[in-house]
């Protein structure tokens, strides 16, 4: 082969590789790009505003409406409707319930040393206090789901609805059906 023979079989070699690459490109380019990820620091401070907003034990509306304020939000509305539902259907995660029967046992055994101890056994003080706390946790986001409103958040309070429920978390809910915006 002549070195002009070689010269054109490079050119046309490159000329084909080169209209590769550009059509490479163009496929790739139609291809929908993923959605970016959340801010972290604001999905976190979302995630502190819930969790605050969920284990509170005196709370009222102002305290509901930081709340309220990241589930409009745009880019976390749907997050913290989708953290509110599972708040609502499954309660506290199974940590916050071993740290809060940690911590109820711990207070019985104080309370056993008083001079009035406890009428209750540790197992009922200790059920007791977390049914209370499973059913405020759950009022909460029920509430939160009604007052940030929506399509998914009518469908979470709808869901945990049809589930078996204290009568005062099942009011709850009802309510906040009734009132969702």
């Amino acid at each position: 082969m002549t070195s002009r023979a070689n010269h054109r079989a490079f050119t046309s070699l490159c000329r084909n590789w080169l209209c590769g690459m550009i059509a490479l490109c163009v496929i790739a380019a139609s291809f929908p790009r993923p959605a970016l990820a959340l801010d972290p620091i604001a999905a976190e401070k979302a995630r502190r505003t819930i969790q605050s907003w969920l284990a509170c034990s005196a709370c009222d509306s102002e305290e509901l409406k930081p709340v309220v304020e990241v589930g409009e939000d745009a880019e976390l509305g749907p997050d913290v409707v989708k953290s509110l539902r599972v708040a609502l259907v499954d309660g506290p995660s199974d940590g916050d319930i071993e740290l809060l029967r940690s911590h109820l046992r711990k207070s019985y055994e104080k309370l056993s040393r008083s001079p009035t101890p406890p009428s209750r056994t540790l197992d009922v003080y200790v059920s007791d206090y977390e049914k209370n706390y499973v059913a405020r946790y759950k009022k909460r986001a029920a509430r939160a789901l009604g007052a940030i409103g929506g399509e998914q958040a009518r469908q979470a309070l709808e869901e945990a609805g049809n589930k078996p429920n204290a009568k005062d978390v099942e009011r709850t809910i009802q309510e906040a059906l009734k009132n969702i915006r």
